[in-house]
């Protein structure tokens, strides 16, 4: 029964909330800015899993996480060049 209920959640809950915030936000973002930003997925699944479960993160780890927020910040601080 719980993995009902499990299950349930997953898909009722979790996915309706991803799935109103992600549209939320691509209408009222840029497309460059809601690019980058996706790269923030794999990190949130790393955080996550360090947070809830106990993983523990490499050396190695942290630095690409480190890159990955340093090329979001570049991309979403760039200015865009756009021909008129």
């Amino acid at each position: 029964m719980s993995t009902t209920a499990a299950f349930t959640y997953i898909v009722f809950f979790a996915s309706l909330l991803a799935y109103i915030c992600w549209f939320t936000g691509v209408t009222r973002l840029p497309a460059s800015t809601v690019s980058i930003i996706g790269l923030l997925n794999p990190l949130t699944g790393l955080v996550l899993g360090t947070a809830l479960v106990g993983e523990v993160l490499s050396f190695v780890q942290v630095l690409g996480c480190l890159a990955i927020l340093g090329g979001i910040y570049a991309g979403v601080r760039t200015p865009s060049t756009q021909k008129s």
